[in-house]
């Protein structure tokens, strides 16, 4: 009784390996790969991961042409136009979307929330979950994990999926740094500003509570506290708290700055594997 869902997926190893989105393959016990040459073939989900919303698919496959990805070319801005691209071909596939917004947090069909995505004005067509938002060069800037029930498709930057694929590869699942709390989004009062932020009135991220296992608890970090930086990085927002992690493997100690009743405090905290389910 099982129900069978189509879309895309993205090559980026010649030998048969591919990117696609979390909610394409997750829980699937076969998977089918259809290549622009019309051969199918059968494939093994190496591994998924909810928290970043990927998955990778191999086939035994090999001198496949890869998508070149734009890793280390400069990030596209907003106002770019993009391209969606899927694989079906009895849909319109292609679709010009326009990026709206970078490091967006969204909670796709009530499951874990997603950070640090990319938005793209218009919804992309039916079948593209797990293809390729490409650039003018032709490369893939992201990865779509949503193609948006209000107007807007949702993907992750090329970068952090590649590492995505790569913990995978490596480890069987994806490595994610935990810090053990639970926050919100945090302004302070406009007139206390120089006190409270050392001269900036931006947001900054406020601990609203935090797991006992956590390595937040266990250092003297208290609900209620307002983080402001990481490691000398400025943090003004949980968003940017969250993608900060993202530069830290577990094991990594990391500096907080935090303020605390108007004073200033730092602490090291060693960061522990981030589970499913856990928060920030």
């Amino acid at each position: 009784g099982g129900s069978i869902v189509v879309g895309s997926g993205v090559v980026f190893r010649s030998d048969g390996l591919l990117l696609t989105s979390y909610d394409l393959v997750a829980g699937a016990n076969t998977v089918t790969v259809s290549l622009d040459d019309g051969t199918t073939h059968a494939g093994k989900v190496l591994g998924t991961d909810s928290i970043s919303g990927l998955a990778v698919v191999h086939i035994d496959h090999l001198d496949l042409p890869t998508a070149p990805l734009a890793i280390v070319m400069p990030a596209p801005e907003i106002g770019d136009y993009t391209v969606a691209l899927g694989g079906l071909a009895s849909v319109d596939s292609l679709s010009l979307v326009r990026l709206s917004a970078t490091a967006v947090d969204v909670a796709l069909d009530g499951s874990q929330r997603l950070h640090g995505l990319m938005q793209l004005d218009g919804g992309a067509p039916a079948g593209t979950s797990g293809g390729a938002v490409i650039d003018d060069a032709g490369a893939v800037i992201g990865i779509i994990v949503d193609v948006g029930t209000d107007n807007a498709t949702y993907a992750v930057p090329i970068g952090y999926a590649r590492k995505i694929a790569d913990d995978i590869l490596r480890y069987g699942e994806a490595k994610h740094a935990w810090l053990g709390i639970k926050g919100v989004d945090h302004t302070p009062d406009l007139t206390r500003s120089a006190t409270v932020s050392s001269g900036s009135d931006a947001a900054a991220a406020r601990n609203a509570s935090g797991s006992e296992r956590s390595p937040a608890p266990r250092s003297s970090l208290r609900t209620g506290d307002h983080i402001v930086g990481i490691d000398g990085k400025e943090v003004v927002s949980m968003t940017e708290l969250v993608l900060e992690l993202r530069n830290h493997p577990p094991g990594d100690d990391i500096e907080i700055r935090f303020l605390r009743d108007d004073a200033a405090f730092r602490v090291t905290v060693e960061l522990v594997v981030r589970q499913v389910g856990d928060t920030t």
